[in-house]
């Protein structure tokens, strides 16, 4: 188990960048990559350091709401954040090359996130939460690419109004995480399917068209 959360997002989204970007430069992700590990070393502690503010109440279907803010809120918000750093808010919607370059960088911050989770117990409830969540957390990374890349084309109640369902399905995905810890292992699995088909399709189909643009208006990098 140690070995598959240390190893699921670095070799997920490598597999996925060597599908939609063949020609992608291997530099390219290792740059990326690195510096969303760098990055998500800060992002893990600031979520440690902020999930208590939500209580766990295991055993209460109040724990999904912590299972949203430590599991989902915190990690994806933060990455969103640090990545402003250096990448303007509509830089994935602007640049094929940028959606690429991001997915390098969650690779990154969630190769920390699993590869600390690893080797470390922080009061984990389950076993099979440690299976879902590194699968969790690459569904729901495309689905945000996807959000990022489509938000910036909205404007007035309409981007209130799809920020809105994006955060809906946040919490949606947290609750897949709950029926793991409330032991109710078949409605798991097929809600973790349910989310992951959804959130990976779309992000996986603006990837393929991005990458299906870029060859064609812009220089192979």
């Amino acid at each position: 188990m140690r070995a598959y959360q240390l190893l699921f997002a670095p070799l997920a989204f490598l597999v996925l960048q060597a599908w939609v970007f063949p020609e992608g430069r291997g530099a390219h992700f290792i740059r990326n990559f690195l510096r969303g590990a760098a990055m998500g070393l800060a992002g893990y502690a600031l979520t440690r350091l902020a999930a208590p503010l939500v209580p766990r109440a295991y055993g209460s279907f109040l724990a999904v709401f912590r299972l949203w803010f430590e599991g989902v809120l915190l990690p994806f918000g933060l990455a969103v954040l640090a990545r402003r750093a250096f990448a303007p808010w509509d830089a994935v919607e602007r640049s094929s090359r940028e959606y690429r370059d991001f997915l390098a960088y969650l690779a990154g911050w969630f190769g920390i996130f699993g590869g600390i989770e690893a080797f470390s117990a922080f009061g984990r409830p389950t076993l099979l939460l440690d299976f879902a969540e590194p699968i969790l957390r690459f569904g729901l990374s495309l689905g945000l690419v996807w959000a990022l890349r489509e938000a910036p084309s909205r404007y007035g109640w309409e981007l209130v109004g799809f920020l809105a369902l994006v955060l809906l399905s946040s919490f949606a995905a947290a609750s897949v995480l709950y029926l793991f810890v409330a032991g109710l292992e078949l409605p798991a699995f097929i809600a973790l399917a349910a989310a992951c088909g959804g959130s990976g399709y779309l992000g996986i189909r603006g990837a393929l068209e991005g990458a299906r643009a870029e060859r064609g208006v812009e220089p192979s990098s």
